[in-house]
């Protein structure tokens, strides 16, 4: 089945997001609330999910029935970006200049990554899970400064949970300690574009793109492996790889130009065609307008690449070697006007894969108002849908207390077989050590997740 798009806009309508056939270029359907900060539009366990625009709160809708649940999140502050992991144990959350780590199913705070930013963080990606390298974190704020962390402590360390030690003698009662909440990343680059940066990973690589061109990065250290278009005017504004395809690198830059890389596995360096593929060219929007801010791959066979301008219009790609177009349309509302000096725009984009209920919808289908599914707004704890996983309320407290609901997951075989690899080895060498004091905690066979 053809999946879904999701647009946002900054039109003042009651639509936060929408929902598009991308093929049939008309709107299926339309999740109500507050305006959505740009780029901060993305899914979660057949939900959708964004921050509200200058509010404290995340806005959660299940879009897996005709009749879908609605639900606030109260944050620290204002939400700049999220994003969650791939199995979606966890949730990033920037606020600012610092990213907030919680774990959905708890709502617990788990990790704070802080004082590495000066400026507003724009932009968060992670690393495909890999047996071979750590999982990675990259963040890059709107001055162009880029950082990345190591997730290996997040993810395996249970020292999170908060730990009841006693008072000292004479004193009744228990203490809770706080676990150590410093994190500092593994690299940064102070400089990695004179704005905000796009980011995307590729394979062992980091892909920056920028108004310095397209630069390949080394996940681990930061190591520059590549440069290309770096005489592109006006620079690039958006990035998406094909690594699953034929490993091309699509980027978008201004008047609806696009850029293809393509990258040579035996020299390790990026070697861009001559060849560049103009979008919009029917479109009557001002040059300005047609800047490529947005670059999506459909996802499963990824047989459709999106990309969408700063105006709101959209096109749609085959991701065969002519980037064959499907189809364009606007995803801004005809009927309400923006000003000249301060034109709407499309503020966020991602797809996400069609649910059963939209099933019959496969061929292009313009609802009009009266056939439009009707979406309530009420919180999910009176909703009888238990089939959607929720993001619990978040906590204010670092780490999981006593009376916190947690999550854990049983290791598959192969962990546990690593496991006990490992704690042999730990026994081994306390055998031969018996002497001298071993600092050093056996692995647990579970994790909290």
């Amino acid at each position: 089945m053809t999946p879904i798009l999701l647009t946002t806009t900054n039109e003042k309508q009651p639509d936060s997001v929408v929902a598009w056939d991308p093929l049939g270029g008309s709107p299926v359907v339309a999740f109500s609330g507050e305006p959505a900060h740009r780029e901060s539009l993305t899914t979660f366990n057949g939900g959708v999910v964004c921050a509200a625009v200058k509010k404290p709160f995340i806005q959660v809708w299940n879009f897996q029935t005709a009749t879908t649940v609605y639900k606030r999140i109260l944050t620290k502050g204002p939400v700049s970006v999220i994003k969650f992991t791939p199995d979606n144990e966890y949730m990033f959350t920037a606020l600012e200049r610092d990213v907030y780590v919680y774990q959905t199913s708890s709502g617990c705070l788990v990790a704070v990554l802080d004082g590495c930013h000066s400026a507003k963080i724009g932009q968060i990606k992670l690393s495909s899970s890999c047996f071979s390298t750590p999982p990675l974190l990259v963040t890059a704020d709107v001055s162009g400064f880029l950082a990345t962390w190591s997730l290996d402590r997040l993810m395996d360390n249970p020292s999170l949970m908060t730990t009841i030690e006693t008072f000292p003698s004479g004193v009744n009662g228990l203490n809770f300690t706080t676990p150590d909440t410093k994190n500092t990343p593994l690299w940064y680059l102070i400089q990695a574009s004179q704005g905000l940066p796009c980011i995307e990973f590729m394979q062992q690589n980091l892909l920056v793109a920028g108004s310095e061109g397209l630069k390949m990065l080394d996940a681990l250290d930061g190591t520059v492996i590549s440069v290309a278009l770096t005489s592109v005017v006006g620079g690039l504004h958006s990035l998406c790889p094909l690594p699953v395809i034929d490993g091309r690198i699509i980027s978008g830059g201004t008047e609806g130009l696009l850029y293809t890389c393509s990258l040579d596995h035996t020299k390790r360096s990026l070697v861009p065609n001559k060849e560049i593929r103009r979008c919009f060219v029917s479109s009557k929007l001002q040059t300005a307008q047609k800047t490529i801010v947005a670059l999506v791959l459909s996802p499963g066979d990824h047989n459709l690449l999106i990309a969408g301008c700063r105006g709101g219009t959209v096109e749609v790609l085959r991701t065969d070697s002519l980037l064959t177009t499907l189809q364009q349309f606007s995803v801004l509302n005809p009927t309400i006007a923006g000003e000249i000096s301060n034109p709407h725009q499309l503020t966020g984009m991602c797809m996400a894969s069609r649910p059963d209920w939209l099933s019959s919808l496969e061929a292009p289908h313009q609802l009009n108002n009266s056939e439009q599914p009707k979406f309530n707004t009420e919180d999910s704890s009176a909703s009888s849908n238990k089939t959607f996983c929720l993001i619990e309320p978040l906590k204010h407290h670092f780490g999981w207390h006593l009376d916190d609901l947690v999550r854990i997951r049983l290791p598959s075989t192969n962990e546990v077989s690593v496991l006990y690899f490992v704690i042999t080895i730990l026994l081994f060498e306390t055998f031969l050590n018996q002497d001298t004091q071993v600092d050093r905690p056996l692995p647990i066979l579970w994790k909290p997740v």
